[in-house]
C-alpha cells in the first residue's frame, strides 16, 4: 500500500465553499481563510485577471489549468458557478487557435 501525504490540515474542521458550495477542509492553502475551496480561490484569481483585461496574459499552461480546475470542482459536485469563466477561457484558445 502507497502511502500518500495527507492533503487536510491537522484537526481542521469540514466547511462549505462560499462559491461552489461543496463541502470541503482546510488544504493549508489560502482558500479557507476566505471560505472557499482551494479550487475556486485559484479560479477567483484567474477570473480577477481576465476581468481586469489581462487575460492577454495568461499563457496556454494557465488556461489548462482554469480547465482542469473547473472540472475538478464540478467532479467533486460543486455548482456549476464556473461555467462562465470556462466559456471565455475556450473562446480566448479559439482565438488563438490554440484549442
Amino acid at each position: 500500500m502507497i502511502r500518500t501525504a495527507n492533503r487536510f490540515a491537522k484537526g481542521s474542521g469540514v466547511y462549505t465553499c462560499r462559491c461552489c458550495e461543496r463541502r470541503t477542509r482546510d488544504t493549508g492553502g489560502d482558500g479557507s481563510s476566505v471560505g472557499l475551496c482551494d479550487q475556486c480561490y485559484e479560479l477567483s484569481g484567474y477570473e480577477n485577471a481576465i476581468e481586469d483585461g489581462n487575460d492577454s496574459e495568461l499563457s496556454k499552461r494557465s488556461m489548462q489549468t482554469i480547465i482542469d480546475y473547473v472540472r475538478e470542482v464540478y467532479a467533486r459536485g460543486g455548482n456549476r458557478v464556473w461555467d462562465h469563466l470556462l466559456e471565455r477561457v475556450i473562446k480566448i484558445c479559439k482565438e488563438r487557435e490554440e484549442v
